[in-house]
């Protein structure tokens, strides 16, 4: 098993503050991509801690940590409920490669352990689980996930959107998904047009294989407050608005990272 590149608990409170603005994607994504990153907080009863390691050859372990806080362990003791492990930890390991725009990971192996000492759980996890191995030895059940990507020197977000027109303003994100029961997988785009107007028009699931499932189109509104967008769109007449939170980069925009998680390099 390859070593750990651990990271302490120290908590970054991720949530908090203005959202930061990426730096110029990297011309080179496979090089930028290799290395740690790592993506913290605090919530009121837990603080968490998740982590990637991408290898130059090709294989990856993802890290995702949980300490709960004593208090919550107190009050579900004295309400007569089971006692809460301090730590929960998971390890995965698998595979990646950056390819046709998107960040695709194989997911070979996983496992998840809970108690009172997080080294003992981690040298477990560590022993207990294969190391992964390059994408076309992936195991028979392993499952594949790809999507648009962001890398630059300092931060890795997946799930982007990047621009793809300027007259009107385009957007656009790919993800694809295949499992062991899927051979023909398809990838799916998911665009945001915006007019200067403040509409626009939000089109999802358009796939690049298939013409018997229409994708969804949906009229949007927008606005601005410094580099965060709001959007608002509606399914139906009678259906609530949903408004999502996004940051605009420029050439990129993003979930905030209230919403999805960005990741800081390590090293």
């Amino acid at each position: 098993m390859k070593k750990l590149i651990l990271t302490s608990l120290t908590i970054i409170l991720s949530g908090c503050g203005a959202e930061e603005l990426f730096n110029e994607p990297a011309t080179d994504m496979q090089s930028c991509i290799v290395g740690s990153w790592n993506n913290e907080g605090q919530l009121p009863d837990f603080t968490y801690a998740e982590s990637y390691q991408f290898f130059a050859d090709g294989t990856m372990q993802q890290i995702k940590r949980t300490e709960f806080s004593y208090t919550l362990a107190a009050l579900n003791w004295l309400g007569g409920g089971e006692n809460i492990p301090r730590y929960s930890i998971f390890l995965r390991t698998g595979a990646w490669e950056y390819r046709d725009g998107m960040l695709h990971i194989a997911e070979q192996h996983g496992r998840e352990e809970s108690g009172q000492n997080e080294a003992e759980i981690i040298d477990y996890l560590v022993e207990n689980t294969p190391v992964g191995v390059p994408m076309e030895n992936s195991p028979s059940w392993t499952e594949y996930y790809g999507t648009t990507t962001h890398c630059d020197e300092t931060f890795l977000k997946r799930g982007v959107y990047k621009i793809s027109g300027e007259a009107p303003l385009i957007y656009q994100k790919q993800y694809t998904y295949r499992s062991p029961n899927i051979e023909n997988y398809p990838v799916y785009d998911s665009t945001y047009t915006f007019f200067s107007d403040g509409t626009g028009e939000y089109m999802n699931g358009a796939s690049s294989n298939s013409t018997t499932t229409p994708p969804q189109i949906l009229a949007l509104e927008y606005s601005y407050e410094g580099s965060v967008m709001d959007i608002t769109t509606q399914a139906c007449e009678t259906c609530e608005p949903n408004t999502y939170q996004f940051v605009d980069h420029g050439h990129t925009l993003s979930r905030s990272k209230l919403e999805s998680a960005l990741f800081v390099r390590q090293n």
